[in-house]
């Protein structure tokens, strides 16, 4: 029973160490890994939290109040008496004797009052809503931010996995070729008992194939270094893990404008022009609900000020209008300068699709020429290893050209290795088209 438990843990062990790997995992796994992608998240947070606060501005503007302190001048009855148009003095005594025997006070220079005040807004000309709409094409410019890294970030994976997979094919080619000399080297190790070949034959076999393994060494270290790199980005472990050669992918591109950098653009034009428009609404008045409410002295019942110094509860409501006439002098400076930074962005994307012409121009040249080459390579293979096949035929028949089998040999290896390295460059030039869009469209 352990016996076969074992054997099942082997069994689960090989297959994990020979778990197959794809570029599209991996450029999954390198966005999952990015730091960067966290600020999905925060973005989230802040746009929820600007939207509430935009949200409550509908909502009734509370403000508590306290007032105390001094004024020169108050109502004083005696003062209103003297000032009377009135020629006869004992009128006038008698209006002041009138106010002195009712008991009637002048209100005191020194007031106090507590109290709140609400302002329900009604309208603001689209503030508000402007104000929601800021919010979202915000987190839409700086969420368009983290996509355009994420945008390089999947250029890098597909440069460091096709340099694994070619480092990977050349090692195989490699391998091959080491075969095919140990092959060979057995057969003229045989004839040179039987005396058929010289030493010097089986020497530069056996330089070939030192100089084979140092090849195969310098690629496994360079191999382990990219696949460090891969792990890095993917934070995988990669190192036992085999990568599969990927499909040759569709020529089929999106359209150049679907691209993260031109779309961090388009999402940074439509925020500006909400912010003109937001300017344009800074300048139009605000009408609200105005409710009112405070307890001190003195009131608004002056009459009963006057005969009482008891502070009193005094209430109101009104329509309150509010025009900020500042934002007129800010508004066209303002406005100048969202329309320069309107241009810089119209001039990025110019400079985009004028960089992406170039580099697809380019990618396009080099597409059509890897085609008709790899047209060519398998036939190339056929004729050298064709032309290897009949060197070893004449060296199974004591017929030894060892300078020639190696020619033979090195030839096949190179045309094999030149047909990896083609087809390798001509499917990561389609990945590259296709990751950078087509600017026709």
């Amino acid at each position: 029973m352990k016996r076969q438990i074992l054997l099942a843990i082997l069994c689960l062990w090989g297959l994990a160490g020979s778990a197959q790997i794809t570029l599209q995992e991996c450029q999954k796994w390198a966005r999952e890994n990015y730091p960067e992608v966290k600020r999905y998240d925060i973005i989230s947070a802040t746009e929820a939290c600007n939207l509430k606060n935009a949200s409550q501005n509908w909502l009734p503007m509370v403000s508590l109040k306290a007032l105390g302190g001094w004024t020169n001048s108050t109502a004083n009855l005696n003062d209103f008496a003297d000032g009377l148009n009135i020629s006869s003095q004992i009128i006038k005594d008698g209006i002041k004797t009138a106010i002195y025997e009712l008991g009637i006070k002048a209100i005191p220079n020194w007031q106090y009052r507590a109290g709140v005040e609400v302002v329900q807004p009604i309208y603001d000309g689209g503030a508000i809503s402007l104000q929601k709409e800021l919010a979202r094409r915000q987190a839409d410019a700086d969420k368009a931010k983290i996509e355009v890294s994420l945008h390089s970030l999947d250029d890098k994976v597909v440069d460091v996995y096709f340099a694994i997979i070619l480092l990977e094919d050349r090692k195989n080619q490699a391998s091959n070729r080491m075969e095919l000399l140990d092959k060979n080297l057995d057969k003229l190790h045989n004839l040179l008992k039987e005396d058929v070949v010289k030493q010097n034959d089986v020497d530069a076999v056996e330089v070939e194939k030192l100089k084979a393994q140092q090849a195969i060494d310098v690629l496994d270290e360079n191999i382990e270094i990219y696949r460090k790199t891969l792990s890095l980005l993917t934070g995988q472990q990669l190192a036992d893990k085999k990568l599969i050669r990927p499909q040759m992918p569709s020529t089929e591109r999106q359209a150049y404008s679907e691209t993260a950098e031109m779309q961090l653009l388009n999402s940074q034009s439509q925020l500006l022009s909400l912010k003109e428009r937001y300017e344009k609404v800074k300048t139009l008045p605000k009408v609200g609900l105005l409710g009112q409410a405070y307890y001190g002295y003195p009131g608004t019942n002056i009459f009963r000020d006057l005969i009482s110094r008891n502070p009193q509860l005094n209430m109101g409501v009104a329509l309150n209008v509010t025009w900020d006439i500042t934002s007129f002098f800010k508004k066209n400076n303002n406005l100048q300068t969202i329309k320069q930074q309107q241009a810089t962005i119209d001039n990025a994307r110019e400079l985009l699709i004028y960089r992406q012409n170039i580099t697809n121009v380019s990618l396009e040249t080099k597409l059509k020429r890897l085609k008709n080459i790899t047209k060519q390579d398998d036939q190339i293979i056929e004729l050298r290893e064709r032309l290897r096949k009949a060197e070893e035929v004449k060296l199974d028949n004591d017929m030894v050209d060892a300078t020639e089998l190696l020619s033979k040999i090195n030839d096949e290896s190179d045309a094999k290795l030149q047909r990896s390295i083609h087809e390798s460059e001509l499917m990561l030039d389609i990945y590259k088209l296709n990751l950078y869009g087509d600017t026709r469209k």
